[in-house]
């Protein structure tokens, strides 16, 4: 059975939400449609990466080697994971220890273009490598191909939702020396999805382990003066993530804003994979196969009013699909 080499979809494959997410919640499952007694995922229409970002209870192994795994000498089990960074270039995640609350000594780090994408809203995955893509006992004929992704977003409660695609086709043997090669069939496509969610938490409270807990006695003395000096400590910690949290918060509600009255410029086919705020406008990096697809779009944005000035770059790669990978300067006209 060929198993295709995974390839970050085109298109995501969302009927609606964006929701994805290979998690196993005990109670917390659903298959193919998204479950209706779930709140509603936040949805994108723009190819920019959603927000991942806060804290989840581990409970499934998938998502576990698809986020967050990494080598451990000595292994730990992990119970809570922070999920921050900023999803357009790399996910952090800290993971806490479910006994003792420790955090691991260095954040496991996710790069966007070499471990995900995005596409219409939601972050996708590969298929994490230590887990079959079969459940056991389950098989497929010799001349089916298949390919497993994950797809992942957050929806209003605030819970990280997954959403895993197993996708089928029918195959025709074209050699069949060392063991048979298949090409897909045309429009014999399948795709079987399961729905699942990592729910909010709260990072647990640590607690001494091994000699902590004698050194903490030694020095029951100096604790009221250190406790207030690390609440202190603290308290300017948390002030200063909100200050950041907001301010990013506020930067993307600005990226999502110029995306919006970008979109309806657009030819077809062109796709938009990134906005960003720059120190003057905004850039966008868009593909196209033509390049008066760009010139199109200049012509349209400007047509529109909502643009003083859109200045399109030179090509810096063709993607995989052909597609002329352009970054284009934004200037929005200042309003009335």
């Amino acid at each position: 059975m060929l198993q295709p080499v995974f390839k970050f979809p085109r298109h995501a494959a969302f009927a609606v939400p964006a929701c994805l997410i290979a998690l196993v919640l005990a109670g917390c499952s659903g298959r193919n449609s998204y479950p209706p007694d779930w709140s509603p995922v936040i949805t994108y229409v723009s190819d920019i990466c959603p927000d991942l970002t806060g804290v989840y209870a581990v409970s499934d192994p998938v998502i576990y080697q698809a986020l967050a795994a990494h080598y451990e000498k000595e292994p730990r089990r992990w119970s809570v994971v922070r999920v921050a960074g900023d999803p357009q270039r790399a996910l952090r995640m800290t993971l806490y220890e479910a006994d003792t609350g420790q955090p691991i000594e260095e954040p496991v780090v996710r790069n966007r273009g070499s471990d995900y994408e995005c596409a219409q809203g939601a972050l996708h995955m590969r298929w994490p490598g230590g887990i079959p893509l079969l459940s056991d006992g389950e098989t497929v004929p010799q001349d089916e191909l298949m390919e497993k992704s994950l797809s992942f977003a957050k929806n209003r409660a605030g819970d990280l939702v997954a959403r895993s695609d197993l996708a089928h086709w029918k195959g025709v043997a074209v050699w069949c020396g060392d063991g048979c090669k298949y090409l897909p069939i045309p429009f014999t496509r399948s795709t079987e999805s399961e729905w699942l969610r990592w729910q909010g938490t709260a990072i647990p409270p640590r607690r001494p382990v091994n000699g902590e807990a004698d050194s903490a006695d030694a020095a029951s003395d100096a604790a009221p003066a250190r406790s207030a000096a690390n609440a202190a400590a603290s308290a300017t910690w948390n002030a200063e993530q909100e200050r950041r949290v907001a301010a990013s918060k506020a930067q993307r509600a600005e990226e999502e804003a110029v995306v919006q009255l970008l979109l309806p410029a657009f030819p077809k086919d062109m796709v938009l994979t990134k906005m960003s705020k720059a120190s003057s406008g905004f850039v966008a990096e868009l593909r196209h196969k033509d390049a008066d697809g760009f010139d199109e779009l200049r012509e349209n944005a400007l047509a529109s009013g909502h643009f003083r000035s859109v200045d399109i770059g030179e090509s810096r790669y063709t993607d995989g699909y052909g597609r002329r990978v352009v970054d284009v300067q934004l200037i929005l006209r200042p309003a009335d």
